[in-house]
C-alpha cells in the first residue's frame, strides 16, 4: 500500500505518512461522474385524421375488400383517413389498447407506403384460433379476412398479422424471427400454427424459408403462397374478377354524384369460382337472390356489388 511505501522504504513515521498522503488527497481535484440519462420512450407521431373516411373506403373496396371487415377496423380505431394527403392509415396497439405502430398507405395517383414506428406491435386482427396468418402488408390481411367471409368461414375468429412491409433476414448469422412476429407469438401463447402467406416474388420466398427455419419449437409452420399473381390482394381481385384501381383513376368517380351515393351503401360479396358454377349449377349473371345484367356489367357486379363498379367507372347498372 502507498502507507507501507512511505514507510519502509522513504523512512516516514506512520504520521508522517499519513499527513502526506493527506495532503495528496486534499490535492486531487474531484471526479464528476455524468449521471445517465434516462432513454426517452419514442413518441408516435400520427398524420391528422380526415372527418370522413371516403377516399379510403373506396380504394380500398376498389381492391376488392369486404366493406363489413373495413368499417370494424375504422370502428375500432384499426384504420383511419389522413389529411391532407387521405393515405389509409393502418395502426397497430399494445396490451393495454395504446397505439404503438403505425404505417401508410397512399390512396391517389403516387404509389407511397411508409411506416411511422413501432413494427413489433404491427397491424393485426385477433381471434381465438390456434393459428396465425402471417402478410407483408395490412391489405393483404384484409383481403384475406374477405376471401374467408366468402368461403364461409368467420374472419373474426382468425389470427392475421402485417409485418408491414418485407422480411429481409440477415446475411450474417442466423436468422431472427421479424419482430411483430415474435410478439404477437408471446402475447398469444395459444397459437400452434403459423401459415405463411408472403408475397410471390423472390424477397417474399426467402422470407418464408428463414422465418420457417426459426420458429420455436412449440410452433408449427407451414408456406402458403397466394395461388395467383404477387400477393393475396391479387388473389382477391382475380377471384371476384375486379382489377384495382390504378394511377387513381378511381379519384374522378369520386367526384360524381352517383359515386358519392355509392360510398354509403355495403357491397354483398359473393365469391364465385368455376368450380363452384359446375356444382351450384348457377352462373355469376343469375347468382342466388337476384339477377344482374349482361351488357356491360360483369361477374363482379354480384361479387363486390353494384356501387363499387360504378365508383371505378367500369359499366352502368342494370335499370328495368
Amino acid at each position: 500500500s502507498a502507507l507501507d511505501y512511505l514507510i519502509k522504504v522513504n523512512g516516514y513515521s506512520f504520521l508522517e505518512a499519513m499527513g502526506k498522503l493527506n495532503e495528496q488527497a486534499a490535492a486531487m481535484p474531484p471526479i464528476f461522474m455524468p449521471t445517465a440519462e434516462k432513454p426517452q420512450a419514442k413518441t408516435l407521431l400520427l398524420p391528422e385524421r380526415s372527418h370522413t373516411h371516403d377516399r379510403v373506403i373506396a380504394y380500398l373496396t376498389g381492391r376488392g375488400i369486404d366493406r363489413e371487415i373495413l368499417d370494424y377496423c375504422i370502428q375500432t380505431g384499426r384504420l383511419y383517413e389522413s389529411l391532407p394527403h387521405h393515405n389509409a392509415v393502418f395502426l397497430g396497439f399494445d396490451a393495454q389498447g395504446k397505439t404503438r405502430f403505425g404505417c401508410q398507405r397512399g390512396t391517389g395517383k403516387a404509389r407511397f407506403h411508409g411506416d411511422l414506428n413501432g413494427k413489433r406491435f404491427s397491424f393485426s386482427l385477433t381471434g381465438k384460433s390456434e393459428s396465425l396468418h402471417l402478410f407483408e402488408a395490412p391489405i393483404d390481411a384484409l383481403s384475406y379476412a374477405t376471401l374467408c367471409k366468402m368461403k364461409g368461414v368467420d374472419w373474426r375468429h382468425q389470427n392475421l398479422l402485417s409485418l408491414a412491409g418485407v422480411y429481409r433476414p440477415s446475411q450474417k448469422g442466423t436468422p431472427q424471427l421479424p419482430l411483430a412476429l415474435e410478439h404477437f407469438l408471446k402475447e398469444h401463447p395459444q397459437v400452434k400454427m403459423v401459415i405463411l402467406h408472403l408475397d410471390n416474388d423472390l424477397p417474399g420466398k426467402q422470407a418464408a424459408q428463414a422465418i420457417l427455419s426459426v420458429l420455436p419449437e412449440n410452433v408449427q409452420g407451414e408456406n402458403r403462397s397466394p395461388p395467383f399473381g404477387k400477393d393475396v390482394n391479387d388473389t382477391l381481385c382475380h377471384r371476384l374478377g375486379v382489377r384495382p384501381p390504378a394511377g387513381g383513376e378511381w379519384l374522378g368517380a369520386l367526384n360524381r354524384p352517383i359515386a358519392r351515393k355509392g360510398l354509403s351503401v355495403r357491397s354483398k360479396h359473393r365469391g364465385w369460382s368455376p368450380t363452384e358454377r359446375k356444382t351450384s349449377g348457377e352462373t355469376p349473371e343469375t347468382p342466388k337472390g337476384g339477377t344482374c345484367a349482361k351488357e356491360k356489367f360483369s361477374c363482379a357486379s354480384a361479387v363486390v356489388g353494384t356501387r363499387i363498379r360504378e365508383i371505378l367507372g367500369e359499366g352502368q347498372p342494370h335499370r328495368p
